[in-house]
């Protein structure tokens, strides 16, 4: 499968997520509470990757944590 990682600038990349449902946490650790949940196509900014998270920003600013496995 390709990657969803997509550069669409020198500075600006997205992931696409490909699973049905994957949990957005506040941490990048599976304990962490859960704030929200991505669906499948859902579209996310990535501001960096720590270990096997990505740091996704939300349309309201608000970064979280996504698992790789998700996208």
């Amino acid at each position: 499968m390709p990657s969803t990682l997509l550069k669409l600038s020198e500075k600006e990349y997205y992931i696409i997520i490909t699973d049905e449902q994957g949990d957005i946490h506040v941490a990048p650790d599976p304990a962490a509470p859960i704030v929200a949940h991505a669906y499948l196509g859902d579209v996310f900014h990535v501001r960096g990757v720590q270990k096997q998270w990505y740091d996704i920003q939300l349309l309201s600013k608000a970064h979280w944590y996504l698992h790789r496995s998700h996208a």
